[in-house]
């Protein structure tokens, strides 16, 4: 590898662009005209709208993406704790960059980060959730995965999956009787006359 330190969702990202040389398509701000990935242009145009969609389960604080509110509900309500794992370090910080930063500085690691932390519960945590209504608590403790954008899973051509999967019926060859069906029939030949031809096929000259 090139030693570039990726979070494990980025690392297909990273060898397609750095690696492969593909960069996808960009789409244009519709108010600043900056040119955003298709998978951040909608959060980019909230920052103009003033739209902000994810509202706090706990205060009044509304954010425009999903995963920010996670971080501050998970730093500020539930005060879960990241823990560092490496070397018996007893560390604990309040959110995964933090931790991320004192893995490369203390610890001097540049790879696997996840393997080297853990986010863990408190004493809140519990008080917290007690708090919420049992669906919202539920919708929490178990999310929903984040569907991929449409054009990342679009699917095959289904002609092209079809002769990739399996021979075409058409290929196989056909019987006598199709082929018969299929092709015009040929004028027969019309067979010599017997006074014309001898019988060694020598035509034979009409006396007159």
């Amino acid at each position: 590898g090139c030693g570039a330190s990726l979070k494990p969702h980025s690392v297909h990202r990273h060898v397609r662009e750095v690696h492969d040389g593909f960069l996808p398509a960009k789409v244009a701000c519709r108010f600043c005209k900056k040119l955003f990935r298709f998978d951040g242009i909608i959060a980019h145009e909230r920052r103009h709208t003033g739209e902000r969609p994810y509202s706090c389960r706990f205060c009044k604080k509304a954010f425009i993406q999903g995963g920010m509110r996670t971080l501050h509900e998970d730093r500020w309500h539930f005060k879960r704790l990241y823990h560092c794992l490496a070397d018996e370090c007893t560390a604990t910080f309040v959110s995964d960059n933090q931790i991320r930063k004192h893995l490369r500085k203390v610890h001097e690691v540049t790879a696997k980060f996840n393997s080297m932390f853990e986010k863990r519960d408190s004493e809140h945590t519990a008080v917290a959730f007690a708090s919420l209504a049992p669906e919202v608590a539920a919708a929490i403790r178990n999310p929903k995965k984040r569907r991929r954008s449409s054009i990342a899973r679009a699917p095959p051509v289904q002609e092209s999956a079809s002769v990739e999967e399996s021979p075409q019926p058409a290929q196989r060859s056909p019987s006598p009787e199709l082929v018969s069906a299929e092709l015009p029939a040929e004028t027969p030949l019309k067979p010599p006359q017997a006074d014309q031809y001898g019988e060694n096929g020598v035509e034979i000259e009409s006396v007159s």
